[in-house]
């Protein structure tokens, strides 16, 4: 009984003396551990709140909220923070399989089987002894059927309709099933402004911004307005929605800036569902280059070299990085089609004047 008093005795000193100073976000975040391992779901809320307003993209505390969430059976809610949680950090199995578990009790079993095959392609061994054992949850990837997509999008009486599928997008509506995601993303190979290889983006001003040590408001408003122009061309550009997200948070406009994590979600869900990246059978398709160095980019990979090999396939060789990961594989077809395409269209002669 002793040793239990003194044990309360000192989180509570610790608690104490840790307020008296400027917080990092891990020592808000060990204090909501403390009040989760206490079952104290909501005192445990606000301290990972208070670890989100020091470091916004801090993954462990949208994992742990999401998990007080979960315990609380508020289950929506819990939904919301694990998918903040990925739209940090995409690598993690847990994740996954938390929100499959979620969506199991919420009988959405669909749904649930693709996060759990997540989990299973991310290393998960519980993920992978869930599924069935005569089904192997490396084949799980479908390749996109553009003919089959055609068809979708262009059905005005279909969930698929692009123009529906569009305005859900510019919402950010995380209700989108995944294959409503790959619809959206791959369909705009049919939209009369896809181009995989043009670009209207103003590097030199938008670095001159992100390279300066104190912005002004001015220069995150002047961000926005850059990004949003580079975003009419490239609307699947997850580096441009990331800065652009980053800019509205700075000036306080956290609905936009959520709107646009989840629009970054929508994009990497369609480019997972293809591939892993690990081999060639594997590669993630990609409808412009351009995804490829998004995908780098969202899981904080740097590239060493590039390579084009069998023709349609981008060989991405990595530098060193946390998970021993030596090389990605994208599929480039659909790009490369693209500009063959235009290359060799008939043009159209001119009449001779009468």
């Amino acid at each position: 009984m002793k040793k239990a008093k003194t044990l309360l005795l000192t989180v509570a000193l610790f608690a104490a003396s840790v307020n008296l100073f400027s917080q990092t976000a891990e020592e808000w975040k060990i204090l909501g551990n403390v009040e989760l391992e206490s079952a104290n779901y909501k005192e445990a809320i606000k301290y990972y709140q208070k670890a989100l307003e020091v470091d916004s993209n801090y993954f462990d505390a949208y994992f742990n909220t999401g998990l007080a969430f979960y315990y609380m059976q508020e289950l929506d809610k819990a939904i919301e923070f694990y998918n903040k949680a990925i739209t940090i950090k995409d690598t993690i199995a847990d994740t996954y399989l938390i929100l499959g578990r979620i969506y199991v009790e919420k009988e959405n079993f669909e749904e649930a089987m693709l996060y759990i095959e997540k989990a299973a392609q991310l290393g998960d061994t519980l993920a992978q002894q869930i599924l069935n054992e005569n089904v192997s949850w490396e084949d799980n990837f479908v390749k996109p059927d553009y003919k089959q997509i055609k068809l979708n999008i262009e059905n005005n009486q279909s969930n698929f309709y692009y123009a529906n599928l569009w305005d859900r997008f510019q919402q950010g509506d995380n209700t989108m099933t995944l294959d409503e995601k790959r619809d959206l993303y791959y369909g705009y190979v049919f939209h009369k402004n896809y181009s995989p290889y043009s670009s209207t983006h103003d590097y030199k001003q938008v670095n001159a911004i992100l390279q300066t040590e104190n912005p002004t408001k001015e220069d995150f408003e002047k961000l926005v307005s850059l990004l949003e122009v580079s975003l009419h061309t490239e609307p699947f550009s997850i580096r441009y929605l990331y800065y652009q997200g980053a800019a509205y948070h700075a000036l306080g406009n956290f609905v936009d800036a959520e709107k646009n994590q989840k629009k970054i979600r929508i994009i990497s869900d369609a480019l997972t569902s293809t591939g892993n990246g690990l081999s060639k059978e594997t590669a993630i398709h990609v409808i412009a280059v351009a995804s490829e160095y998004d995908y780098l980019f969202l899981n904080d990979f740097s590239i060493k070299s590039q390579a084009l090999v069998d023709g349609g396939f981008d060989v991405l060789t990595l530098q060193p990085n946390e998970i021993g990961l030596e090389e990605l594989w994208f599929d480039v077809n659909q790009p490369f089609n693209s500009l063959n395409v235009k290359a060799f269209s008939p043009k159209k002669s001119k009449k001779s004047k009468k």
